[in-house]
């Protein structure tokens, strides 16, 4: 079995923000994060994020199957 090698273009992702480092919110264990993530978790825009996420992937695979 011959293996296919995939070129793939390095991406870098870089985030900045302008609040200080003394503004922001410290993390210093593993609760202070869960923390943080619950009081930002907003269950309903994370459904329709998922229902988006897996009908674009059923239409990508119909598509694909017909090869449009």
């Amino acid at each position: 079995m011959k293996t296919q090698q995939t070129n793939i273009s390095e991406v870098k992702l870089v985030y900045r923000t302008k609040v200080k480092a003394s503004d922001r919110l410290q993390v210093k264990c593993s609760k202070d994060a869960f923390d943080i993530f619950m009081e930002n978790w907003d269950p309903i825009k994370q459904i329709a994020y998922l229902f988006q996420y897996s009908f674009s992937r059923c239409i990508n695979k119909k598509a694909h199957s017909a090869n449009i």
